[in-house]
């Protein structure tokens, strides 16, 4: 599974408490993050963190703290790698007018962060957003095997899903080991995940 790319100023503040927060927000989705002093690598720490960033699936910048260059470095890095990005930042944080046409998510407290990530990122997973009715027509499904995929699309058609936004959700939940899609049917592999995603969707 792809990791989530995270960059933040390094204080023992936001490596102790935010990275609790952002474990906890995604935990839901059941993806994995990526902090640069936490793996080992052979060259420049820059080089360490162009290799994180290219292999991610998407990334996680915190900008509360302007004056630490190296996340808008690895931002800039990103963004040109075409990796879709959010950006978070503590409530009252000055954006710099170049950024103000990403994704943001603002937070009062590290416990706020992991309230809206768990509710933000809980159906989407990559940067990718997932339909919530796509998630419940295949979690209702998932309880009588097999799904047939004429089934599912059937289901989903009715609850207003277009087949572009069926199959986009598909090639996510298979990518992240969820389900195998075949040509006829949908098999479940991860059913606990899916239980958690319909939760979600559900709310």
């Amino acid at each position: 599974m792809s990791h989530l790319f995270v960059g933040h100023a390094f204080t023992r503040k936001q490596i102790n408490e935010l990275r609790r927060a952002l474990r906890e927000g995604i935990q839901m989705v059941g993806a994995s993050l990526w902090f640069a002093d936490e793996h080992a690598g052979v060259g420049s720490l820059f080089e360490k963190v162009k290799e994180g960033i290219d292999q991610a699936r998407a990334c996680i910048f915190d900008i509360s703290d302007t004056s630490r260059p190296n996340v808008f470095l690895e931002l800039g890095y990103a963004n040109g790698r075409s990796k879709p990005c959010i950006l978070i930042c503590r409530r009252g944080t000055k954006i710099p007018t170049d950024l103000k046409g990403f994704e943001f998510l603002e937070y009062k407290s590290y416990e706020d962060l992991s309230k809206q990530l768990h509710a933000t990122l809980g159906l989407r997973i990559g940067g990718r957003q997932l339909s919530k009715a796509v998630i419940l027509s295949l979690a209702v499904l998932a309880h009588t095997p097999p799904v047939r995929r004429v089934d599912l699309e059937s289901d989903a058609k009715k609850r207003g899903v277009i087949f572009d936004e069926l199959y986009s959700t598909l090639a996510v939940l298979e990518q992240d080991g969820i389900i195998a899609v075949s040509d006829e049917t949908v098999e479940i592999l991860a059913l606990n995940k899916l239980d958690e995603l319909q939760a979600l969707a559900s709310r």
